[in-house]
């Protein structure tokens, strides 16, 4: 395994997590008992594994906006040397339980010096930060991991984006279409608000990010992204929807498509195009 952003092991993790979208379970899977997250290995080559992790489906995505209770910042749960206070959501925190309670006996399996390339896209790419700390350290130096984070929300402090930096060893790797909301959470969200991401924002909806960057400062919550950052050349998406169509369901619609992991794998095809 090379350190490095390479772009046919991104499009690679695309193809397999729209496959496990579609039902696809890989060599090992797993999903949490609420179904929220699902995850899936599978050996490209002996000794060389792809692990995916699957975020929410889009019609779930605003119950689990407010159910990753980012208003809530606890210590992160298991120990790690540190001088620091690195800090998680607390929803967060209750997803994570969900996928180790899976992931750990499947790891266990693996011989040492396995290459993993660890990815996930949505909230399955805010969590793979939190995956790839937990087994650096209770697998240290068992695993070669390199990390896709496709279109993250941000789930952690500035203490606990240096503590992830520190054990990717392989690089970690953060790629966002720009027109998409969700990798504006919760770093950006002004962003979101200023420049009408990923069209002009209704009124209850730029209202609706408002209060929650209001009460994030109130509060002091520090989010921030992590990994280098991959910017994929963004287009718009024709809806072919009725003239009609209210502005609320135009933006729903529009933000669906943008966030779409087919989307993703279409813009990084355009701009990187398969030899």
């Amino acid at each position: 395994m090379k350190i490095g952003f390479d772009v046919e092991e991104y499009r690679r993790f695309l193809e397999l997590y729209i496959q496990l979208k579609e039902g696809y379970q890989g060599d090992w899977f797993y999903s949490s008992p609420n179904d929220n997250f699902q995850m899936m290995a599978k050996e490209e080559l002996p000794g060389n594994y792809y692990l995916i992790i699957r975020g929410t489906q889009f019609d779930k995505a605003l119950d689990n906006l407010v159910g990753l209770e980012v208003f809530r910042q606890l210590d992160i749960p298991f120990e790690v040397k540190t001088n620091s206070l690195p800090k998680v959501s607390y929803g967060a925190i209750t997803e994570f339980s969900f996928l180790i309670a899976g992931l750990f006996p499947y790891l266990e399996t693996l011989e040492p010096n396995t290459n993993i390339i660890l990815g996930g896209h949505s909230q399955g790419g805010g969590m793979t930060s939190l995956i790839l700390l937990w087994i650096q350290t209770i697998f240290p130096r068992k695993f070669n991991l390199k990390t896709y984070a496709s279109a993250p929300p941000t789930i952690g402090n500035t203490a606990f984006k240096d503590l992830v930096l520190k054990v990717a060893e392989y690089g970690f790797y953060r790629i966002e279409n720009p027109n998409d909301v969700v990798p504006h959470m919760y770093a950006n969200l002004k962003q979101v608000i200023q420049e009408g991401i990923p069209i002009t924002l209704p009124f209850i909806v730029k209202l609706f990010f408002g209060t929650i960057n209001t009460i994030l400062k109130l509060l002091c919550r520090d989010y921030q992204n992590i990994g280098d950052t991959h910017m994929l050349l963004t287009s718009n998406i024709d809806l072919n929807t009725e003239a009609s169509i209210d502005s609320l369901t135009a933006y729903k619609l529009a933000q669906e498509a943008q966030h779409d992991p087919n989307n993703y794998l279409y813009l990084l095809n355009k701009q990187y195009p398969i030899n």
